[in-house]
């Protein structure tokens, strides 16, 4: 263990090594039946086949808790499973939706449907941007450089993730759940959206987060506020498609991956 403050509370304690994505996530990435067992990585360039995971020395043992307890428990137990089952999606459909959109989303007010915790998907989805914008992180294709939020957010999402302040009333927290038959067993890190800074997304399998600031007309359709609005939707699927499934096609396989590929 590492003991310099810790990024959350900054209490001097001793730290574990923390993941950027929750460690259960690449259960969904594996296929130990397969030739190629392990994660397919792509940064643009080059794809390979790794098996290790992204973390560094980042909390102490209680806030590693705070984070499960607060959200990251729930929502991986209602995840997409490796299995294909879906209890989240499950819990909507069983639901009657709010509105259908004009692009067929599937929008629900989570506040009332019995099951759902708003609270945990929100808390959830803070903890993974406050992850990528408090630290640079190692990944297997390279470096990754922090989101660039803004020092008062990012405090204000710390203070959030500590429990000591109310989520951001200027910013929303989107949640697309995906409307395909077999949603994509991928992950993606944050990043910002058309490469500004107002707004970035993640996708776990089955769900795209989406965090954007100062978006008052969003607000309504926020996960974060009342009635705590997510859809059914392409949305993921379709960002997967273009921003993920595409980034690995153009990447050119090392020579041990490119044998499996045969």
């Amino acid at each position: 263990m590492t003991t310099i403050p810790c990024a959350l509370c900054h209490e001097m304690r001793p730290l574990l090594n923390s993941h950027f994505l929750p460690a259960a996530l690449y259960k969904n990435l594996l296929d130990p039946n397969g030739p190629i067992k392990n994660m397919i990585v792509s940064n643009g360039a080059i794809a390979s086949e790794e098996s290790k995971q992204v973390s560094q020395p980042l909390l102490c043992q209680d806030c590693e808790i705070l984070f499960q307890k607060g959200g990251e428990s729930w929502v991986l137990a209602r995840r997409l499973m490796p299995d294909g089952k879906f209890p989240l999606r499950d819990m909507l459909k069983a639901a009657t939706p709010a509105q259908t959109a004009r692009n067929g989303d599937i929008v629900y007010e989570a506040a009332s449907i019995p099951g759902i915790s708003p609270e945990q998907l929100v808390y959830f989805a803070a903890s993974i941007f406050w992850r990528g914008a408090v630290a640079d992180w190692k990944l297997p294709t390279g470096e990754y450089k922090r989101l660039g939020l803004a020092p008062p957010l990012l405090e204000a999402l710390r203070k959030y993730l500590l429990g000591e302040q109310p989520f951001p009333s200027d910013v929303a927290i989107l949640l697309h759940v995906s409307a395909a038959t077999e949603p994509i067993q991928t992950a993606f890190p944050p990043y910002p959206i058309n490469g500004e800074g107002q707004g970035f997304h993640f996708y776990v399998p089955g769900m795209l987060f989406t965090l954007l600031i100062g978006q008052g007309s969003l607000l309504p359709a926020s996960l974060a506020h009342h009635p705590n609005r997510l859809a059914i939707s392409s949305a993921g699927d379709d960002f997967m498609h273009k921003a993920g499934v595409r980034h690995v096609a153009k990447s050119q396989p090392t020579k041990k991956l490119k044998k499996k590929l045969r």
